[in-house]
Parts: C-alpha cells; sequence; structure tokens
C-alpha cells in the first residue's frame, strides 16, 4: 500500500491472489484496480485479505477452504477463487485482517476477534474443528489488537501485553511448552510484555515492549535463530 492508499501487488497468480482480474503472474508492482482507499492487505498462501479506511473488509484469491469469508465456494467452479477483491459481509468497522494458509483472522473497532475458513487443526479458535465459511466470531473481546494466521494456527495479542495461541502445535509453535494441538486460544506464557508477534510456517516470532526478540517452533532451518536446529517448544530468546 502506498501513501495514496493505492494497492500494489506481484508474484505468483495461479488463482487470482494478485487481484487483477487474471491469472497472469507478474514480476514486478502492479496496481489492484483504481480504488485508492486501502488501509491494510495481508497475503497469504493463495488468497489475500484486507481492509480499507471505510473500515470494510475485502478478499480475493483461492476460496477452497472459504477463506475469503464470502461464503461457500460457488460448486460449478472447478477452482473456486475471486480474481478481483470481493466485500466480505457488510460490516464497516474492520480494522485488521490477516491471511494464513487456508484460514484468515480480523479484528473489528470494538476489540473483538474473529475468523473463517480451514479449522482441521483448531486454527479458528472457536473449539470446533468445523470449517467456517464466513467470519466467525472468535472473543467478543473488548482487548485484541494484533492477529496473524500462519500454517494451520493463529496468534493474537491483547492490549494488556498478553500473547494468545491456537491451532496446530506440532513444532511448539503454539509456545506452550507442549505439541497438543489447541482448539481455543491459550496464553504463550506468562508474560504480559509482548509487542508485535508473527505466525509463520511452523514457528512464530514475536517482540516484547523491550522491543527484545524471541521465536519459538520449528527449526530444522534454524528459523528459530539460536544457533541450533533443535524445536523451541516455548519462546525462546535471540541476541541481535
Amino acid at each position: 500500500i502506498k501513501n495514496d492508499g493505492s494497492l500494489w501487488t506481484w508474484g505468483r497468480n495461479s488463482d487470482g491472489q494478485l487481484g487483477i482480474g487474471s491469472l497472469a503472474a507478474r514480476y514486478v508492482p502492479t496496481r489492484v484496480g483504481t480504488d485508492s482507499g486501502w488501509a491494510h492487505v495481508s497475503a497469504g498462501a493463495n488468497h489475500c485479505v484486507a481492509v480499507r479506511k471505510d473500515g470494510t473488509l475485502w478478499a480475493w484469491g483461492y476460496n477452497g477452504s472459504c477463506q475469503l469469508g464470502t461464503g461457500p465456494p460457488v460448486v460449478m467452479q472447478t477452482r473456486p477463487m475471486e480474481t478481483r477483491p470481493v466485500r466480505v459481509g457488510t460490516d464497516s468497522d474492520w480494522v485488521l485482517a490477516s491471511a494464513g494458509t487456508a484460514h484468515s483472522l480480523a479484528i473489528k473497532r470494538d476489540g473483538s476477534l474473529w475468523a473463517w475458513g480451514d479449522n482441521s487443526f483448531g486454527q479458528l479458535g472457536d473449539g470446533t474443528t468445523a470449517r467456517q465459511t464466513r467470519p466467525s466470531l472468535v472473543d467478543a473481546g473488548p482487548g485484541w489488537v494484533l492477529a496473524s494466521a500462519g500454517y494451520q494456527f493463529s496468534i493474537a495479542l491483547k492490549s494488556d501485553g498478553t500473547l494468545w495461541a491456537w491451532g496446530d502445535n506440532s513444532f511448539g509453535q503454539l509456545g506452550d511448552g507442549t505439541t497438543a494441538s489447541r482448539l481455543a486460544p491459550v496464553p504463550v506464557g506468562e508474560e504480559s510484555a509482548w509487542f508485535l508477534a508473527s505466525a509463520g510456517y511452523q514457528h512464530t516470532a514475536a517482540l516484547t515492549a523491550d522491543r527484545s526478540a524471541w521465536v519459538w517452533g520449528a527449526n530444522w532451518y534454524g528459523q528459530v535463530g539460536d544457533g541450533t536446529r533443535v524445536v523451541a517448544l516455548s519462546p525462546r530468546s535471540i541476541a541481535y
């Protein structure tokens, strides 16, 4: 997103995830439509979600797991997708959205947390493994200020500085000291000074208020950054 509110995209486009109305890849930044009111955007595996300055929520790309939040895929489509941004519902009080592999998260102005799409590992956080075709309330809040959707798991931050995680936990990516998957949000440690967090493929990175860096989860490529390839089931402090 540029300062003028225009939205730009590039890369692979096999499922319309660039939102330009075609399936052609782009190798340089290409503008999405002519609108200039975009405020926030997030790219997932094969889909994107975005919020406009007017508080409306939009999505595009692959929708096989209902990750766009626009309802069940059209049965006639051999590969369900939207190649241009489509509005999600009619609400206009969204402030943030995050696209994961096959699910999405979003936060409203009142601090409530919402999720939709694939839920095979409980990554929607609603206590079930049932897929949701439209935004579904996870927690009425208030207090949710950040959400990040990863690969079959989710991370979210509250205004009190606590960090919460749910979904697949095969490699400790939830940071709760176990490898047990969670169907509802569980706290990450006892810290209450988290400032920022991002869910990756099967690991998580976060900063605390003093800007110290912490990482946990899968580590076979050294993604935890601690000099080893040992899985981290709890947050590990990283020197930088």
